[in-house]
């Protein structure tokens, strides 16, 4: 029965030969992608075992190298991408067996590769950035409506006709903080959750400064702007999570867009780097002494949430020291007693995959928030191509904080190279104004209030 995995392929090809490549990446991937879990596989012996997304994007990818590669551009960030999933499959490859290191090379091909290549192919490239964005955050909205089931019920929505497909797959355990039930929607874990929806969140902010959405929608006793109230659904969505790191990351992305976007943008620079170095540091400090003190002294929840994340990472640095360029494999490397999950992405991917891997993925990283912030500076700061440089970079930095306490896994992986490949579009295709090319037009930002004209 698993086999219904395999129908938004075949729906996926049908819309490129009905609709063409790019109606296919909105309404097909990116549906099944962010509505329906990444748990769900059909198992084919002998060959990869495909999810729903994975089944969807194979035939737009197919079509996208047959019909609209014409005019790519190439880029170091391509260099990059490409180097993180071939080393993560090398060091699988070397690690295990040809066996393993095939199902990890489909995996990093349809996780890592396509979303990249086909976001920036798509997007920016062919003048899509607008309605890619409202169908992102429309989809996530839809997701956010789903959550308080989740928390009253204890079950995700979306499983409830999918279950008896897929029998035995996916039982991931709902978890609780506060009393309440934490919503992970299709993504598995709340922290998961947490994280695609504060990268949402980012998106929709670029959309609402921006002017992308018009009217208001209409709800019992309330009327509120379509912009504001799909910025309300991703906050809601993000709170219902329950989660601190995703949180965290959230706010300090915030901090830098807002710091970007400022009017006076050299005095807000300066005053958050004083904060950070006059409150930051001492904080870090204090907060690795808190942390230190073992969770058999903890005193509270979270302190001993914070003692496990520091004691694991002195528990596991010797172990990946062991194997420090190509890692264990996935899953390989020997078990240190007490701790029952890696919550740290990059140590766990230093264990996986070793240094060599690790670096690129931090490369990625770090190349984009830096190139974003200097493409955006170079423009007025309400200018819509800065606002959104801004905010891909504000997202990335989402992600580089939150990794940190959790790992990366089901649809987190195709979110954050989708928005790598969102950002190298923004970056590669654009004519001597600094505008997209393609069909892309310039919005303009939505007035603060809802006058027609100012009589002076």
């Amino acid at each position: 029965m698993a086999i219904v995995a395999l129908i938004p392929g075949f729906l996926a090809a049908y819309w490129v030969s009905r609709y063409g490549v790019v109606r296919a990446f909105l309404d097909v991937y990116l549906p099944v992608l962010l509505v329906f879990p990444d748990y769900f596989r059909f198992f084919m012996p002998g060959l990869p075992d495909p999810t729903m997304n994975q089944a969807a994007i194979l035939p737009i990818a197919a079509g996208f190298f047959a019909k609209e590669l014409r005019g790519w551009k190439f880029s170091t960030g391509d260099v990059l991408v490409l180097l993180f999933a071939y080393m993560c499959a090398y060091s699988e490859y070397r690690a295990k067996n040809y066996s393993e290191a095939q199902n990890l090379m489909f995996d990093m091909l349809t996780n890592v590769v396509l979303p990249y290549i086909l976001t920036k192919g798509l997007v920016e490239a062919k003048g899509h950035r607008l309605e890619f964005a409202k169908r992102f955050v429309f989809l996530m909205t839809i997701v956010a409506f789903m959550m308080p089931y989740e928390t009253k019920m204890t079950t995700v929505l979306i499983r409830i006709p999918l279950n008896p497909f897929f029998p035995g797959q996916g039982n991931w355990t709902p978890t609780g903080r506060w009393g309440l039930i934490r919503a992970a929607g299709p993504y598995g874990h709340a922290i998961l959750a947490g994280i695609m929806m504060c990268v949402a969140y980012r998106f929709q902010r670029w959309l609402e400064w921006s002017g992308g959405w018009t009217g208001k929608v209409k709800l019992p006793g309330l009327t509120l702007p379509r912009g504001k109230f799909y910025t309300l659904a991703m906050l809601a969505g993000s709170i219902l999570t329950l989660v601190k790191g995703p949180w965290v990351g959230a706010f300090a992305g915030g901090a830098i867009v807002m710091a970007l976007k400022a009017k006076n943008r050299k005095a807000v620079g300066g005053a958050l780097l004083g904060l950070l170095v006059c409150i930051g540091i001492p904080f870090f400090i204090w907060f690795w002494n808190w942390a230190g003190v073992g969770r058999a002294n903890a005193l509270t929840v979270s302190q001993e949430t914070a003692a496990y994340r520091k004691e694991l990472i002195e528990a596991y640095l010797s172990v990946a020291a062991r194997h420090a360029m190509w890692g264990w494999g996935r899953a390989g490397w020997p078990k240190v007693g007490g701790f029952e999950s890696t919550d740290n992405h990059y140590l766990l991917l230093a264990l996986n995959h070793g240094l060599v891997a690790l670096f690129f993925f931090f490369a990625i990283q770090f190349r984009l928030i830096a190139r974003l912030i200097r493409f955006g500076l170079r423009r007025v700061r309400t200018d819509p191509s800065a606002l959104l440089a801004f905010n891909l970079a504000g997202a990335i930095f989402v992600f580089l904080v939150s990794l940190a306490t959790v790992y990366h896994g089901q649809q987190t992986v195709h979110l954050f190279f989708i928005t790598a490949g969102w950002a190298e579009g923004l970056l590669c295709y654009r004519n001597s104004d600094g505008q997209p090319g393609g069909e892309a037009v310039a919005l303009v930002p939505a007035p603060a209030h809802g006058f027609r004209r100012v009589v002076t």
